[in-house]
């Protein structure tokens, strides 16, 4: 692995979420790097939950408990000798015990303080150098003291009195320097509303054409929703279309077109028939789908009005079984599913719950690096050029248990057969007392061993040295 050295944190959730996919050649899916692989992922998504509701708490302890064993049983299977050296293994059984008193790991999660280094380290950097400890102290105060009045904060005066920044002061940073208030890190969050659609940017805009609704959908088969006129029951047919980029899920997400998502038909326009499906017709039940395009008339008199908008997705349905390799949902095109006719659907904004992360099944899909792309350099390609993956035309997916966005949602939608936690192995407390009597044999030998290497070392490196020059005689009285 090149650049193993270097990797930061962002990185390793990198290749927490998509390893797997990238090592079936590379190992055999039976090895214990493997499973390795697989049980880190399947934690580190258990451990990203934002929220527990108090009534799932004991089940997700539970599930917890198993995917830490599991780990822990690679691990003793692999190696057992790294538990005991690297501490972040051995205490991570007591995550269980911290959670029910703390909230779910994210909220009590380190890595964000480990970024003050920066802060810290530049502190020392700009200050004379004449008193280290004193400068970075005074420098850390006058920020704090700075954030805490221009926050609103309250403090006492020389007689007592509670007093605060006057209204200029704290509305300097927000309404009138939003810059400045971007570059020491108050960045106010953009409002994303529920089922609102963003168009294109305005230079975009102007080479855009707008379409019909059966271009739109291309190759789709979709019948075109038929809207009314503003104030009036008069039914308006051939709209013109034009693409928008990106819709917003209820949770927050914003959905763009080859998104995965998961969706609750309300009230969709139904690909075989003139007439609206409703959500009685399939009471409750949650689809997955990938967003092909999402469409808005182009009259702004029908822009302007609310539910106009329609996203064409592409309907796949989860299979009842789980991929036996990855232990993930596989995901097939509606219409290859038996029984299944429907292939697309036309929904609201509001209809889109959140979005999800699929990947390839490039293992039993046989895909291979067999293309070759221009390196881009500097925003300009180069006549360099490297390997991808060309995908298999085979339309079968994975829903990536292992990511960490939406995890708790995903696992809320999807049925508990799917992705219910299964021990690594079932004899556990034989095959850790097999393990612990060889790791009591092993260990002190590699004790002697390293032990004799070092004496060696030391005595080779004796020997080597050159020996020390005799003084000079002294001169003759």
């Amino acid at each position: 692995m090149r650049y193993k050295n270097s990797l930061i944190g962002k990185h390793f959730k990198v290749l927490q979420q998509v390893a797997v996919f990238h090592l079936h050649d590379l190992f055999s899916t039976d090895s214990e790097i493997f499973q390795l692989w697989k049980a880190t992922g399947e934690l580190g998504a258990m451990l990203w939950y934002p929220e527990v509701a108090a009534a799932d708490m004991d089940l997700y302890l539970h599930d917890l408990k198993v995917l830490i064993d599991n780990l822990l049983d690679v691990w003793a299977v692999l190696d057992p000798e790294r538990i005991l050296t690297k501490m972040k293994i051995h205490i991570l059984p007591h995550v269980i015990e911290d959670i029910p008193l703390f909230g779910p790991a994210l909220l009590h999660s380190t890595e964000i303080y480990e970024s003050w280094n920066h802060v810290f380290r530049l502190c020392s950097t700009f200050s004379n150098h004449l008193a280290p400890s004193r400068d970075i102290a005074g420098t850390i105060l006058d920020m704090s003291r700075f954030k805490h009045q221009v926050s609103g904060g309250w403090w006492k005066d020389c007689d007592g009195r509670y007093v605060q920044a006057g209204v200029k002061v704290r509305s300097f940073l927000q309404e009138s320097n939003p810059k400045l208030r971007a570059r020491l890190g108050w960045s106010a969050a953009e409002d994303a509303i529920p089922g609102s659609v963003k168009t294109l940017p305005a230079a975009r805009q102007v080479n855009v054409t707008a379409m019909t609704w059966a271009a739109g959908v291309h190759p789709l088969s979709c019948v075109e929703p038929t809207l009314r006129q503003p104030n009036s029951e008069t039914l308006v047919n051939g709209i013109q279309w034009v693409p928008c980029k990106s819709v917003v899920a209820k949770s927050g997400d914003r959905c763009q077109v080859g998104s995965w998502v998961f969706y609750r038909p309300s009230t969709c326009e139904s690909p075989t028939t003139n007439n609206l499906r409703s959500s009685t017709e399939m009471p409750g039940t949650v689809q997955a789908a990938r967003v092909h395009s999402i469409l808005q008339p182009q009259d702004k008199i029908f822009a302007r009005r609310l539910s106009t908008e329609r996203i064409i997705v592409q309907c796949f349905d989860i299979l009842a079984t789980a991929d036996e390799v990855y232990n993930m949902p596989v995901l097939m095109p509606s219409a290859l599913s038996p029984g299944s006719s429907v292939n697309s659907v036309a929904l609201l904004p509001e209809d889109i719950l959140f979005i999800f992360n699929a990947q390839h099944d490039c293992r039993s899909s046989r895909c291979a690096p067999s293309g070759r792309v221009r390196v881009t350099q500097e925003r300009r390609e180069t006549e360099l050029t490297q390997a991808v993956i060309e995908h298999a035309n085979i339309e079968r997916w994975l829903l990536n248990m292992h990511a960490l966005h939406n995890s708790h949602l995903i696992r809320r939608v999807l049925p508990r057969s799917l992705w219910a936690p299964k021990h690594y192995l079932q004899n556990r407390s034989e095959r850790h007392k097999e393990i612990a009597a060889a790791l009591r044999i092993s260990r002190p030998q590699k004790r002697a061993a390293t032990a004799a290497k070092r004496a060696e070392t030391m005595r080779r490196k004796k020997a080597d040295k050159p020996a020390p020059a005799n003084s000079a005689p002294q001169a003759e009285a």
